[in-house]
């Protein structure tokens, strides 16, 4: 004679196997399944292939900047990041109230020598040069324009080119400038701790006057690397600044690209 506990394990078996043959049920049972598709690691940067990328880039902006009142830095390690940055020189800066000296209507406003160097700007970066620097690691490229602190006013006498030349119209009433988002596209951008939204309309201020300075600078930028936009309403020793800087940010790649990255655009790690 079984005990208590051994009849009833025998009756639990006996359960299960008419179960099995009745039903064709299976008691359920915890498997362990092993696949082989494990995510494959990131590849790791290439040093000498970024390097060069990078230090091309660099000979660029060199290239448009010659002869232009134009400053192009050492790259520089900020971080696990590197950049590479381009700016106006200190004495040059956009006229008061113009922003786009690559739009038809606007460029014959510009003085040449200004003009000039906001093109060195716009082609320190060529967009097919940053997308493919961009299949190698994350990059960013960011533009900022400087605008004054000063009110934004009324015009009662506006200007524009017309066959590449200025055409002087008076307004009546007196009215903003406006700005027409085919010249330079409508994206957000970021000013004094807000987001100011690019689109067609007066510019009746002048953080909107600052980003659409840094916009016009990145008109062509490339997918993979999206511009983002900085406005800057500052003055600077009493007088208006207004400045425009672009730079191109690697991210991520400094403790393994660093010393290539220096020696190739020839300078010191």
């Amino acid at each position: 004679m079984l005990p208590g506990v051994g009849r009833l394990v025998l009756g639990l078996v006996i359960i299960d196997a008419l179960a099995v043959a009745a039903f064709g049920l299976v008691p359920p049972r915890e498997t362990l399944v092993i696949t082989d598709e494990t995510p494959a690691p990131k590849p790791a940067v290439a040093p000498a292939e970024l390097a060069r990328r990078m230090a091309a880039l660099v000979q660029t902006s060199r290239r448009a900047a010659k002869g232009k009142k134009v400053v192009v830095a050492p790259p520089r390690r900020v971080g696990d990041d590197i950049e590479l940055v381009v700016s106006l020189a200190r004495d040059v800066g956009f006229p008061a109230g113009l922003y786009c000296a690559r739009c038809a209507a606007q460029r014959c406003l510009f003085p040449e020598a200004t003009a000039q160097a906001l093109d060195a700007l716009a082609a320190a970066f060529p967009a097919a040069d940053v997308a493919e620097l961009a299949r190698l690691a994350p990059v960013e490229l960011a533009a900022t324009g400087g605008a004054s602190g000063g009110p934004v006013v009324k015009k009662d006498v506006a200007q524009a080119c017309q066959g590449g030349a200025a055409q002087t119209s008076i307004r009546f009433p007196a009215a903003f400038d406006a700005y027409d988002e085919k010249d330079c596209s409508a994206r957000d951008c970021a000013a004094a701790g807000t987001t100011v939204h690019l689109a067609s309309g007066p510019i009746d201020d002048n953080r909107a006057l600052a980003c659409l300075r840094a916009a016009c600078l990145v008109v062509d930028a490339p997918a993979g690397a999206p511009a983002k936009l900085t406005g800057e309403v500052a003055t600077e020793q009493g007088a208006a600044y207004r400045g425009a800087e672009v730079v191109l940010t690697v991210r991520g790649v400094a403790p393994a690209a660093w010393d290539a990255v220096s020696a190739a655009a020839g300078e010191e790690p």
